[in-house]
């Protein structure tokens, strides 16, 4: 892929802000809503970028706004045409944000990288190779045109002296392949323009349907059908009294089939094409059992009925997740021997493996429910079991030049006629809301506080294997095992552990020989925690609890049962204000103690390092640079916080010549931030990070000076106990929330959901 010039685009919008802020905390960004238009050697792009902005008011308080920018900007594609396909990926690359001197004003700056692809689907003779890559390709099997007269007639009201014009579209096309015939289906939409005889011009529309078949020998149901008709000729003739209008309509349908197929196609100096190649594919089945009530006692199931209400894959390393809801329509005989009708709702997964799929790979997937089984237990329990079929494929899109063959089958692939990226600057500076008022004679207490919030979840897997052993046995000396390469990935409410068991078997032959056979076993485990959410932290731990092991077959095999116990933490943290104090006429409060991590202060900002190195020989140009930080350690004193680490860096340069070479070093830093209220035992939270490197020669080249910018967030919380409201009665509107919080005395040692208000307004 070649890497063009960037090129930017600014959009501006000032608004006076009416509240001042005193600090920006952050900035999400996401981009919706793209849309594109292929013209001529250029693809317009339209899109919407909305944000999530965190700030500080002058009340201390972060308060949240949503935002949303658009942008527009085209990019040029030579040998772009109106009706190819443009293929876009926009990436936000940076978020810049600076607060005005009077705090009024937000100026954001976001850049983006659009990548543009442009494809035109053709029809190509491909030359096969078997070393060559598996690809899913479209063959084309036959294609044919035919035309077709529809004619109607259409009353008029009032009577018509003359037709002016006739608009003919076609809409709702449906076609159905049988055996060498395609049936196609559809409805002309008319708009008919007349002048009445009151010398006015009027309009009726009608729509009228038409079918036709075409014959394409070699297609077959299943096979994948294109369409394209074409409005050819319209004429109409006005009867006498001019109340009817005659109409004939020619219309061309062009007819394509093509049957996708596995073929491993040559590679070479041909055509560039984007295309699907095939990593794998399996075919799995599962059952999903569940006891349904129903809502009246049946004297007998009439049938139950299941279709796939949603179904969503996800890939892993090496495997399918597989994760969906099955909806059933379930029909009995009442007790008053009246049928009825209930409907139900069953979640299932599953997961299959694929060896080489990877995650950002793409999935084909054809679900079938294979059987269904019912049984009526008691009048109002059903026990139902449905077998499902899973057939799918893992493909990942490859981009290749193919070879042509004047021999070779006919394929219809979509050949990429250019890309390019490019970047663009979208600035805006938007306001920030008003802090809601609290009414006057209200007194209102807050503290900020970090709320902390741990799920854990414990589950027992058994692992089963035998094994088969180079020699008798008269017996096991002693088996030790480990657990290794433990992973595990995220999906939804559930965690897929996997990794490997380690045994060390020593066992005694029939000489009396102690012999050792190492054995490494695959386990994989899934554990459900519905409380798990999104931002959590996540730890997973597996222990073997217990080996139980046996000869059998003369000593020849070992058949073993491991007893494995799965653990998993969860962990995470989230920021608000809650209301500790409250007062004011005819209000009262209810407030209780808890332990809460109070928020004594954070600050977010930059770091410039600088540095200046000598190099070991002259350099023209900077080619790359890659660095990490290590060794942070913060230190609280009163109302300061000091922060130290090492930023590790390799330079890699280039001589006049173009030879590459790399200067490695450690640059270590230091630096401190004003934290009003901290003092040394309180809890501190750091974040450092590297945002940019810039690079500048001096000396004719025998110095680099380099400027590491960094961003630093730095928190400072204390565990204390406050006292928080969770009730009000008065004349007041309160807005609460689900904390979880530790509560003084109430006899149980963790945190506990509690309803605390966050938020007060007048009645």
């Amino acid at each position: 892929m070649r890497r063009d010039r960037t090129e930017s685009q600014q959009l501006q919008n000032v608004v006076e802000l009416q509240v001042p802020a005193i600090k920006i905390k952050n900035i999400d960004a996401v981009v919706e809503n793209l849309e594109t238009e292929v013209i001529e050697n250029k693809v317009i792009v339209q899109g919407e970028i909305h944000k999530q902005i965190f700030f500080v008011g002058e009340d201390n308080i972060i308060h949240h706004q949503q935002e949303m920018m658009t942008f527009s900007t085209f990019v040029e594609v030579e040998g772009a045409q109106p009706g190819m396909e443009a293929q876009i990926n926009v990436a936000i690359e940076h978020i810049k944000a600076r607060l005005s001197p009077d705090g009024t004003q937000i100026q954001q700056k976001v850049i983006l990288e659009l990548f543009v692809k442009v494809v035109e689907l053709q029809q190509l003779l491909l030359a096969q190779d078997p070393g060559g890559p598996l690809i899913l390709v479209d063959q084309v099997i036959g294609e044919a045109t035919t035309q077709t007269m529809v004619e109607n007639e259409v009353a008029l009201t009032p009577a018509a002296v003359k037709v002016t014009h006739v608009d003919v579209q076609i809409i709702e096309i449906t076609k159905h392949i049988i055996e060498d015939k395609v049936i196609i289906q559809g409805i002309l939409a008319k708009q008919v323009f007349f002048i009445g005889e009151d010398d006015l011009g009027h309009h009726q529309a009608e729509e009228v349907s038409f079918s036709a078949f075409v014959d394409v020998p070699g297609a077959q149901p299943g096979m994948k059908v294109q369409i394209y008709p074409r409005v050819e000729f319209v004429d109409g003739t006005l009867s006498p009294d001019g109340t009817v209008f005659f109409q004939e309509v020619v219309l061309e349908l062009f007819v394509k089939v093509t049957e996708a197929m596995q073929i491993n196609l040559a590679q070479g100096a041909g055509p560039l094409v984007k295309l699907p190649q095939v990593i794998g594919e399996d075919t799995v089945q599962t059952m999903v059992t569940s006891d349904f009530v129903l809502d009246q006692p049946a004297l007998k199931i009439v049938d139950v009925q299941a279709h796939f209400q949603e179904v969503n894959t996800r890939i892993l390393e090496n495997k399918v997740i597989i994760q969906g809801i099955l909806e059933k329509q379930i029909f009995f005989v009442g007790q008053d021997d009246i049928e009825y009708h209930q409907a139900e709702e069953v979640n299932f997964s599953a997961f299959v493996d694929i060896p080489g799929a990877q995650p950002g790979m793409e999935v084909e997937l054809a679900p079938r429910v294979e059987h269904i089984n019912f049984e009526l237990i008691t009048p109002t329990q059903l026990h139902q079991k449905v077998v499902m079929e899973f057939f799918l494929k893992v493909v990942e899109i490859l981009q290749v030049n193919l070879v042509l063959d004047t021999a070779g089958p006919l394929f219809k692939v979509p050949v990429v006629i250019g890309e390019k990226v490019k970047q663009i600057l979208v600035e805006e500076v938007v306001p920030i809301p008003p802090v809601p008022p609290i009414p006057p004679e209200v007194i209102v207490a807050a503290e900020l506080i970090k709320e902390i919030v741990e799920v854990e979840v414990e589950e027992q897997i058994l692992v089963e294997e035998q094994i088969q052993l180079p020699v008798p046995a008269i017996k096991i000396k002693e088996i030790d095992a480990t657990v290794t390469n433990i992973t595990w990935e995220v999906v939804n409410q559930q965690i897929f552990v996997e990794g490997d068991i380690i045994k060390q078997i020593h066992f005694v032959n029939a000489e009396n020989q102690v012999r050792h056979v190492e054995e490494i076993i695959p386990f994989s485990a899934k554990l459900e925690v519905p409380e798990l959410q999104e931002d959590m932290i996540l730890t997973v731990d597996v222990q073997i609890e217990d080996i139980s092991f046996q000869l059998i077959q003369q000593g020849t095999i070992l058949s073993q049962v491991i007893v494995l116990v799965v653990r998993a933490l969860g962990e995470s943290s989230r920021q608000l204000e809650v209301i500790t104090e409250l007062e004011g006429p005819d209000i009262i409060p209810t407030v209780i103690q808890v332990v809460a991590n109070r928020v004594i202060g954070e600050d977010i900002f930059q770091v410039d390092v600088e540095e200046s190195l000598d190099l070991p020989q002259p350099a023209a140009f900077p080619v790359f640079v890659e660095a990490f930080l290590t060794d942070i350690v913060g230190e609280i004193e009163p109302d300061l916080v000091t922060v130290s680490g090492t930023i590790v860096k390799a330079l890699t340069l280039a001589t006049a010549e173009e030879v590459e070479f790399t200067v490695e070093e450690e640059i270590p830093f230091q630096f401190e931030t004003v934290i009003t209220g901290a003092q040394p035992g309180d809890d501190l939270q750091l974040q450092i990070e590297i945002i940019d490197i810039l690079v500048e020669l001096i000396e004719e080249g025998n110095v680099a000076v380099q400027t590491v910018i960094l961003e630093a967030f730095v928190k400072v919380t204390r565990q204390e106990i406050i006292g928080v409201v969770v009730d009000v009665v008065g004349p007041v509107e309160v807005e609460t929330e689900t904390v979880f919080l530790d509560v003084v005395d109430d006899g149980i040692p963790h945190p506990v959901p509690v309803d605390v208000v966050v938020e007060v307004q007048p009645a």
